[in-house]
């Protein structure tokens, strides 16, 4: 089904690259880490000379993606996922739902004297 992932981060400035140990444990710690350099960088710059304050922040852009295929997440009126059969599926069997089909067919009609 769907699952929200960040899949960018803005900060007006350049950090540090991220050390491997951090990386290695996710998207989220990540930003964590990002978050916590840009408040010590803050700090230092309003100790620093001007003792000016300064204003820096982590923007977390975030998009909806299949936990299934990894596509990004898109659905019809109702809720029903297009992506991939496996999400599909788990729509159908999380709504307790078939999918009707409403086919008419004509029956013959006989003739009437």
């Amino acid at each position: 089904m769907k699952k929200t992932v960040i899949n960018e981060i803005t900060i007006v400035c350049e950090p540090p690259n991220v050390p491997f140990y951090i990386r290695n444990k996710g998207q989220e710690a990540i930003v964590e880490y990002y978050e916590s350099w840009v408040k010590e960088f803050e700090e230092f710059m309003r100790d620093h000379r001007s003792q000016d304050p300064i204003s820096l922040s982590v923007e977390r852009h975030t998009i909806d993606v299949c936990s299934f295929c990894g596509l990004e997440w898109d659905v019809d009126d109702v809720g029903f996922p297009f992506c991939c059969k496996e999400a599909q599926e788990e729509y159908k069997t999380q709504n307790n739902q078939t999918i009707l089909v409403n086919v008419s067919i004509p029956l013959p009609t006989t003739p009437t004297d």
